[in-house]
């Protein structure tokens, strides 16, 4: 569901990042067998060199429910444990997807990087770099992320769920929060509207975007 935008505040359109779990809610991962959940299918694509295959669910996931189609990867060795590539994602090299983490959109994830934990990237997100790793309830949409330092999650700050700062396509910070997706300017209005008799979060937030600004701000 979308969120309703406070009156006045102009936000980005909201990405199309999922709450892990909302499928097959009532199946909990530490019951399921350890099966294979995917595999490949004969459709393929050649992508910089590397020659890709559409992964289909072999049965239901976190993620995907059965003979559901995904995205794409080079090898079963891509994807691991309820992981999912979903969409036209694609993931190749020596790149990893665990747990639950989750490509979707158009995202491209290379290189030696790790996807774990309950995290996710979307839209034209470009994950890739040596040893680079998104973990935790990160959620990255149309952002690049060559180190692990590409980007900064705050637990605890929101009821909406965790904040994740990044550098996104455009070389800008943008912010994730629950389900919004916002420029550094629309997050400190939106900030200063929701909390305006809050002094002690004003400050947080004043503190948190002083050093989203420090990490991302190149201008």
């Amino acid at each position: 569901m979308k969120p309703t935008p406070q009156e006045g505040v102009e936000r980005r359109k909201p990405p199309p990042l999922h709450t892990a779990g909302a499928r097959n809610s009532n199946t909990q991962t530490e019951n399921r067998k350890m099966d294979k959940h995917f595999k490949l299918t004969e459709e393929t694509i050649e992508w910089q060199g590397h020659i890709l295959h559409r992964i289909e669910a072999t049965r239901d996931s976190c993620w995907a429910n059965a003979g559901e189609l995904g995205g794409f990867v080079e090898s079963e060795h891509n994807l691991r444990g309820e992981s999912w590539v979903a969409d036209e994602a694609k993931v190749w090299g020596s790149a990893y997807l665990l747990d639950r983490s989750l490509a979707c959109d158009n995202a491209q994830v290379f290189d030696k990087c790790i996807l774990m934990d309950m995290s996710q990237v979307a839209g034209d997100s470009r994950i890739h770099g040596y040893g680079t790793m998104v973990h935790s309830t990160a959620k990255i949409y149309s952002g690049v992320v060559e180190s692990s330092d590409d980007y900064i999650v705050f637990q605890g700050f929101h009821e909406g769920g965790p904040l994740t700062a990044y550098r996104d396509t455009n070389d800008m910070p943008s912010i994730i929060l629950g389900g919004s997706w916002y420029t550094l300017p629309n997050f400190i209005r939106w900030a200063k509207q929701r909390y305006e008799n809050n002094p002690d979060r004003l400050e947080e937030v004043r503190l948190i975007t002083e050093l989203i600004r420090k990490r991302f701000d190149k201008a």
